[in-house]
């Protein structure tokens, strides 16, 4: 086999002839951002603000949720704190649907404006949101800690 066909080569072509003068490979996305790019960000686009409406979602249901569990659970009482807690939490998820909604809106307007400025707020929209997320899950997983440690503390001794 030659190496004339061999997929790794690239075809040997000055810079002249591979790009115009004055133009990029992509020259209608602006320097460096290809059609591969923009799609993927569209994707991206479309399933980020899907995640923020279910949250959304979540969030509208979660009160009615607590309180019929609540209600078939503990048939006298019990109804406002699952009200707080779901509450709480609803605070909880609120700075991630924004963090979203704006990695989405930032995306948007890359994919439309080709301004790489855009794709870098949308990058740092997106590690606020797994900075978020991080720090929630860290928190979560030392509440549920501290609920074993506080329940084990409860258990009669053998």
């Amino acid at each position: 086999m030659s190496d004339e066909n061999s997929p790794n080569q690239l075809p040997q072509t000055s810079p002249a002839e591979a790009v115009p003068a004055g133009s990029s490979p992509a020259a209608s996305d602006g320097p460096g951002i290809s059609h591969i790019l923009l799609k993927h960000c569209e994707v991206t686009r479309r399933w980020v603000r899907y995640l923020a409406i279910m949250l959304i979602t979540l969030c509208a249901a979660m009160p009615f949720l607590a309180v019929t569990q609540v209600r078939r659970s503990f048939p006298l009482g019990g109804t406002m704190t699952a009200i707080v807690v779901s509450l709480i939490s609803i605070g909880l998820y609120i700075p991630a649907i924004i963090h979203l909604f704006r990695y989405a809106g930032f995306l948007k307007r890359f994919v439309a404006d080709r301004n790489i400025v855009q794709l870098e707020n949308a990058l740092g929209s997106q590690k606020s949101f797994w900075k978020y997320v991080g720090i929630l899950s860290i928190v979560g997983v030392a509440c549920a800690v501290l609920l074993l440690i506080m329940l084990f503390a409860r258990l009669p001794r053998l």
